[in-house]
């Protein structure tokens, strides 16, 4: 019995594990909507790109913030400096959700227009779909 229920378990956690592995790739709506190699290839450029000088942005937000924790534990708080790094945080974050907003438009161009359809009624069943605790929104 203890076995039988080991095995059950670990069959959930393997199907969990690859239904999750699915909602993060972030090709799989694409693949869905019917891409081709060539659209694949074009958009994992597009993407690869963003990733690239987001990752720039990414190391510079954590740095800003160690900054503020350094600042917030001086007895004297410099309030200039540390409203200016959260400042350049809040234009970083928004640089990076600008250069994801540009891709999905690009990418969007790329496909053809029954693809933009099946896209869009893929996008519209996921979002009617309750989300779970452990998936991001969508």
């Amino acid at each position: 019995m203890a076995s039988a229920l080991a095995a059950l378990v670990a069959l959930l956690l393997v199907a969990q594990n690859a239904v999750q592995a699915q909602e993060q790739d972030p090709f799989a709506i694409y693949v869905k909507a019917g891409i081709d190699p060539s659209q694949h290839a074009q958009i994992t450029e597009l993407a690869t790109q963003v990733e690239q000088t987001n990752i720039g942005r990414s190391h510079e937000i954590m740095n800003l913030i160690k900054d503020i924790r350094t600042l917030s534990l001086q007895p004297d708080l410099d309030e200039k400096k540390i409203l200016a790094a959260q400042s350049k945080i809040n234009d970083l974050q928004g640089a990076m959700v600008l250069e994801r907003l540009k891709l999905n438009m690009k990418v969007r161009k790329l496909l053809t227009p029954e693809q933009r359809i099946k896209l869009v009624a893929i996008i519209k069943e996921q979002r009617a779909m309750p989300s779970t605790p452990n998936s991001p929104p969508q």
